[in-house]
């Protein structure tokens, strides 16, 4: 099945849950299942489909195919056929409350651009991942939120402060290390980071007033080098904080998660730290 999202610029709107259906023969495009999943797309793109009828359901599946995976205009969220499992646990949320703020990390349910928990072919700043979804929301007291310290990408020691309302007396941050070990096949890639700025740059991030949300969906890129084999293996730690602040007021969450691939099963393991 194949579930189509339109994208009219931050806010997602899903006009179709399900499509007419068709017959796929052997070896043609979909019939394995790997191409079943939801996508976001655009109107314009979803403007050229009669997905009530057989033939416009398999012509959106051709074009699936032919746009591949990088398509500005379409990309699958969710979904498709995968030989790895996934699994995990640690609390559905972590929370810090103070007398001027709140801010929480959510890993269960989903948000506006994936869902949370522990996830294969996921949708990262690199392309599909296997990694973590989680959702940060929160909120000010008194006043607003002004700026947003964004990482900057790849894993640049650096941060761009953001400026979100002139007026706002309260800034966003995200810190990130980890240190891993990924392996493709006969490739093995050893790879670490020191503490780095990855605040949430805009269009993973929501905000009004001082209430805030955004998202993040972190951990390993599923494709290596051209060439390569997909991820057969991974071991990592990670390390992230998320904290609102402003003078000496702040609401801080600290959690570690511990990501691993082992014989085709992807497993997180997530809990607080002091």
């Amino acid at each position: 099945m194949i579930k189509i999202v339109c994208a009219p610029f931050h806010s997602w709107e899903e006009i179709y849950s399900t499509s007419a259906s068709f017959l796929s023969s052997y070896g043609q495009a979909g019939w394995d299942g790997s191409l079943d999943g939801t996508y976001r797309v655009s109107r314009d793109f979803s403007s050229r489909f009669n997905l009530n009828s057989a033939p416009g359901a398999q012509a959106l599946v051709n074009a699936i195919v032919e746009a591949g995976p990088n398509a500005e205009y379409l990309y699958r969220m969710t979904g498709g056929a995968d030989p790895q499992n996934s699994n995990g646990s640690g609390p559905d949320y972590i929370e810090d409350t103070s007398d001027s703020c709140v801010i929480r990390v959510e890993f269960k349910g989903s948000n506006w651009l994936h869902k949370n928990g522990p996830r294969t072919g996921g949708r990262g700043i690199t392309g599909e991942v296997y990694g973590l979804g989680f959702t940060v929301s929160g909120y000010a007291y008194d006043g607003a939120i002004g700026v947003v310290e964004e990482g900057q990408f790849p894993f640049g020691l650096s941060k761009t402060p953001k400026v979100v309302n002139p007026n706002g007396t309260w800034t966003l941050q995200q810190f990130t290390a980890f240190s891993d070990k990924a392996t493709y096949g006969s490739h093995i890639v050893p790879g670490s980071h020191s503490t780095f700025p990855d605040g949430p740059h805009e269009s993973s991030r929501q905000i009004d007033g001082g209430t805030f949300v955004w998202s993040d969906f972190p951990g390993q890129a599923k494709h290596g080098y051209t060439g390569w084999p997909d991820l057969t293996a991974y071991e990592g730690d990670w390390d992230f904080a998320v904290k609102a602040i402003s003078g000496n007021q702040q609401c801080e969450v600290k959690f570690h998660a511990r990501m691993t691939l082992q014989n085709g099963n992807w497993e997180v393991n997530w809990w607080r730290k002091p």
